[in-house]
């Protein structure tokens, strides 16, 4: 069914094998009769040479017989031309039934093979993303009753403007959170990003695939097809002095801060500031860790 989870090996789905058993016994009956037209031709084939033979040795005796005239001649070609059309006939008669043979042959191993493909397994770990049918409704052959994808080759597709495009590398991390999994971040890689943008209503991206790292204690088929928050680390330092972001101001260039100085009192610090993300940016100087912060309305 859509959404189940197969391991390698397991049944994917079982066919209805007693059409396919009577069909066999069908073609079984059709073989048995072509062999033994096939057998009676060939008996034919020999016997027609064999008389072949003959008439070309008496009409070769005929012909010596006579005086060697142009109408001798004639008559003898003319009997060589119905003996050949004899073996031509003869030939075809035998090809046909070698033909019709090899062709209900073929039809009854192509239903033995049939046979043993009634089972359906799955040819590795994978997650049936649509079934087409249902127990008891009829598929014709080579129609498509499921699709699945296999687990290990899952990904997620996410779009990055074009004003982050030189920011973000193959190989960066990635976290993710799902709306099934609320507490859990799922980690990732980005392993192909997309060398030509494209445009939409919502601006110009580069299409970015991302593959799973880790997918511990997450049953794929609670994500597949879902929306998913992406974070990605384009750059990280540990131990880091860091402002949030609308704490911020900058005029003229330059970047400060409001730092809390007493009570009521608030002086302008100019910052020199490092790297950022959405919520934060890294302070290299001008402030010191405990250094109190505010928003000012200006």
């Amino acid at each position: 069914r859509k959404g189940d989870t197969v391991k390698e090996g397991e049944i994917l789905a079982k066919l209805d094998d007693e059409m396919i058993k009577d069909e066999i016994s069908d073609l079984e009956l059709e073989l048995k009769n072509a062999k033994d037209r096939h057998e009676y031709a060939l008996k034919k084939h020999h016997f027609t040479y064999v008389g072949i033979d003959l008439k070309i040795k008496i009409a070769e005796e005929e012909y010596l017989k006579t005086t060697g005239s142009k109408l001798d001649q004639l008559f003898f070609d003319q009997k060589l031309l119905s003996i050949e059309s004899e073996k031509e006939q003869a030939n075809y008669g035998l090809m046909e039934e070698e033909n019709n043979l090899n062709n209900i042959r073929a039809q009854y191993e192509d239903k033995k093979t049939l046979l043993d493909k009634v089972e359906i397994t799955a040819p590795y770990d994978c997650l049936v993303v649509s079934s087409s049918k249902s127990e008891g409704e009829v598929a014709t052959r080579d129609a498509k009753i499921l699709e699945i994808i296999g687990l290990d080759s899952m990904v997620v597709r996410v779009d990055i403007p074009e004003i982050d495009r030189t920011k973000v590398k193959e190989d960066m991390s990635v976290n993710m959170s799902f709306d099934a999994y609320p507490d859990k971040v799922i980690t990732g890689k980005i392993y192909e990003i997309a060398k030509i943008s494209k445009t939409t209503k919502a601006g110009t991206f580069f299409e970015a695939f991302i593959e799973f790292v880790d997918l511990k204690d997450i049953d794929i088929s609670n994500i597949y097809g879902l929306n998913v928050d992406v974070e990605i680390i384009t750059e990280g330092k540990e131990n880091v002095l860091v402002v949030p972001n609308d704490f911020i101001y900058k005029e003229n260039g330059e970047e400060f801060v409001y730092r809390i100085t007493g009570e009521n009192n608030i002086e302008k610090i100019i910052v020199e500031t490092g790297i950022s993300d959405l919520n934060y940016t890294e302070i290299l100087s001008g402030l010191k860790e405990g250094d109190i912060v505010a928003i000012v309305n200006r």
